[in-house]
């Protein structure tokens, strides 16, 4: 899947990332429906020496981050989910020795919009106006122990809020139809 964004194109591949494992008794598997799609993205980037004043270059690593992003969640099980309104994309960029958290909120028209004129086309073919804000955290410098123990304590947050059921985050979000309840069996206690 590639996105068009500028006249650019730009293909979205993550550093690496976090998915779903499970164990059913016969040793840890990957849930890996149609390929892997993980829930939180990871992305490194190092800054170009001849680019790193240009102020451009924030925008560019936004377009590749969006990117990325609309890779992880623009897929027909996530937006076509009735039971859920829009996907929410988190991705962890890291630079040198600093880190921030990215987060969009994307409606599912908007995501299926994208996905059956693509992005080159998908202003003339809209049918709806949609808002999407790329947002992020601050810069957290991994060097100072106090932003350092800031960024710890809000990926705390981003887990908890991650695995509890309540993110619209692909297969972690907890609805009815969600195919991971298939494998995952209720805790049953045992008197």
């Amino acid at each position: 899947m590639k996105f068009e964004i500028g006249g650019q194109k730009v293909c979205p591949r993550n550093d690496g990332g976090i998915g779903i494992r499970y164990n059913t008794g016969h040793g840890f598997r990957n849930w890996q429906p149609q390929g892997i799609r993980p829930v939180l993205s990871l992305e490194a980037k190092r800054r170009r020496s001849r680019k790193r004043d240009d102020p451009d270059l924030a925008y560019d690593y936004a377009g590749q981050i969006f990117c990325e992003m609309l890779g992880q969640i623009c897929h027909p099980e996530f937006y076509n989910n009735t039971e859920s309104e829009y996907q929410e994309a988190f991705i962890i960029h890291g630079s040198h020795s600093s880190i921030r958290i990215y987060y969009c909120k994307f409606p599912n028209s908007y995501l299926s919009e994208i996905a059956a004129h693509g992005m080159h086309n998908y202003l003339s073919h809209r049918t709806q106006v949609h808002t999407v804000t790329l947002q992020r955290t601050k810069k957290f410098h991994m060097l100072h122990t106090p932003e350092r123990v800031e960024l710890f304590r809000a990926l705390a947050k981003l887990f908890y809020y991650l695995v509890s059921g309540r993110s619209h985050c692909g297969y972690l979000f907890n609805y009815n139809g969600n195919p991971i309840h298939k494998i995952v069996s209720p805790f049953v206690l045992l008197w």
